[in-house]
């Protein structure tokens, strides 16, 4: 061997594993604690990410719904033409119009069934024959309202004609007699529209 050389210290590989270990030994609870910390401080970043995050809308499908005129008949308090939103049940448009009346049967009339617009519902009393309800193709077998001999409640339940208008018709018919025809109703104050709008359902006899 040459003057100079050096041979390799043996044991040195084992003297630093054996010293990595001590290390490691001695800072276990350090270490565990660390990834602790850390473990807790991304978790807090998840949910503060979470919390600042856009909400979620969901818009809920609506239905459209639209105003609709329904005519009544047979045994109810108050026939008539009563206004209704378009899938009502025909049982709420029945009790708007009174309810039922002692001689009508409930039996031979869907109360469940949704309102169209133009429809005719008619409820049948107990012994007649049943033509509940017909659609607004079907004939109307009920003659319109005569102006020269409605009452008060009749007038009302026309559509566009509340309880001062039906008032004002009764007080105009009384002071100057009968009306000669539909479009007669302007002396009462009674406007065009509302006047179109119910020409087809009364007439002046």
């Amino acid at each position: 061997m040459l003057d100079g050389e050096q041979q390799p210290l043996k044991g040195t590989g084992t003297g630093e594993a054996a010293g990595s270990l001590q290390w490691l030994e001695r800072h276990r609870l350090s270490i565990v604690l660390l990834l602790v910390v850390l473990a807790a401080i991304a978790l807090g970043l998840y949910a503060l990410q979470l919390r600042n995050a856009a909400p979620i809308s969901i818009t809920p499908v609506q239905t459209e719904l639209r105003d609709i005129k329904v005519y009544i008949t047979g045994a109810v308090a108050q026939p008539g033409v009563y206004a209704a939103t378009s899938g009502e049940r025909v049982g709420d448009v029945v009790a708007r119009a009174g309810g039922l009346t002692a001689e009508a049967d409930p039996v031979a009339i869907n109360l469940a069934r949704r309102t169209r617009d133009e429809m005719h519902i008619h409820v049948p009393a107990k012994g007649e024959s049943a033509q509940a309800i017909t659609s607004s193709t079907a004939p109307s077998p009920l003659r319109p309202i005569n102006l020269n001999t409605a009452t008060q409640k009749e007038l009302e339940a026309l559509p566009g004609i509340g309880e001062v208008t039906a008032r004002r018709i009764l007080a105009s018919r009384e002071a100057d007699g009968p009306f000669a025809n539909v479009d007669d109703l302007r002396r009462a104050g009674v406007r065009e529209s509302v006047i179109e709008q119910i020409r087809s359902l009364v007439v002046a006899e």
